[in-house]
């Protein structure tokens, strides 16, 4: 049996010292990285590493802790940024926010997906969950309530309950869970990621249901469901607010039906969800159509609302065309329709 092979110091030591890389913030990458912190890089060693020597997925059992803060403490409505506040809200409409509505708003820090390697069985780098968590410490603001989600390479593993990798991945974030929760146990944790996302996908409902069911244990786990309620076109389109609210009704009943015992908290967004061939991509909603939702939403049962910003750093990385000043006075708006709907 020949050696195994080595890295090279170049490969150790990651990419050249000028270029501009944040593995921690995958919206935002050509922001500079944060300060370094010793973690094994998710893949590196995957390709080195003969699979009989991965370390054993973890089977044992998650106990859930009810310890965490109870969601009615929560303020009503959530800004819901990553570990980095500034880059999905500025801080002259956080500032005019609390000004304005004081205790009723509160930061909602999600976590990013990087701490899970799907080459080494889905096992969790606890030292990038503990920088995650320091870095949203040393915010000036106090996160109220932590959610995390894994994307990309991790959702069809999730998406699939027949798939070999699909049980790795929901013991992975049942020990995402608890190991947040031992870092803050004074905070609610969830993992945002029940599907579908989009009411487009409500033609798949029967799967969606049986999907979800798989993964009971993940939101039995979690001390709140975080549902993803985004728009994906204009309500003037034919249809399209009647069958937003039907999404809306399918996704409640579904949180409902999985975790009965489980509160609610809404993740929404002012711009529209379209697919990436969809014509309405990142566009704007108008305030009829957004207070519409928010009323939609409410109306359903819903009384805590997460408001995914996300407009600073789509405006640095050209996504969208909004000047910072358009972005504050549009935000505002914005804000005041969420605090008069959600009093």
């Amino acid at each position: 049996m020949s050696a195994p092979r080595t890295l090279s110091p170049a490969r150790l030591l990651g990419p050249p010292a000028g270029r501009r890389v944040n593995p921690e913030n995958h919206h935002a990458p050509n922001r500079p990285p944060p300060p370094p912190v010793p973690y094994r890089r998710a893949g590196l060693l995957s390709r080195h590493i003969p699979r009989h020597r991965y370390p054993p997925p973890d089977d044992s059992p998650v106990p859930v802790d009810k310890t965490a803060a109870a969601l009615d403490k929560l303020p009503p409505i959530l800004i819901a940024p990553n570990d980095d506040p500034w880059g999905n809200i500025s801080r002259e409409t956080w500032d005019w926010l609390r000004a304005k509505a004081g205790n009723r708003v509160g930061w909602l820090c999600k976590l990013s997906h990087h701490y899970v390697d799907p080459d080494l069985d889905f096992q969790i780098d606890v030292n990038v969950m503990r920088a995650q968590l320091k870095r949203a410490a040393r915010q000036p603001i106090t996160p109220v309530a932590f959610a995390f989600s894994l994307e990309g390479p991790y959702t069809p593993a999730i998406r699939n309950p027949h798939a070999p990798e699909h049980q790795r991945a929901v013991d992975a974030i049942r020990k995402a869970i608890a190991v947040g929760r031992a870092e803050m146990p004074d905070r609610p944790w969830a993992f945002r990621g029940m599907m579908p996302n989009g009411p487009r996908q409500l033609r798949h409902a029967d799967d969606w249901l049986a999907v979800n069911r798989a993964m009971r244990p993940v939101w039995q786990a979690g001390d709140y469901i975080y549902l993803n309620l985004y728009t994906w076109r204009p309500f003037s389109v034919d249809g399209q607010e009647d069958l937003y609210r039907r999404f809306v009704r399918f996704k409640v009943d579904l949180a409902r039906t999985v975790a009965p015992d489980k509160p609610i908290i809404a993740c929404v967004w002012h711009r529209h969800r379209d697919p990436p061939d969809g014509p309405y991509l990142k566009h704007a909603m108008s305030l009829d159509d957004w207070q519409r939702s928010l009323e939609i939403i409410r109306d359903a049962g819903i009384t805590h609302v997460s408001w995914w910003g996300a407009d600073p750093w789509m405006s640095d990385s050209r996504e969208i065309k909004e000047t910072p000043a358009q972005l504050a006075a549009q935000h505002r708006a914005y804000a005041e329709i969420m605090l008069r709907v959600f009093q």
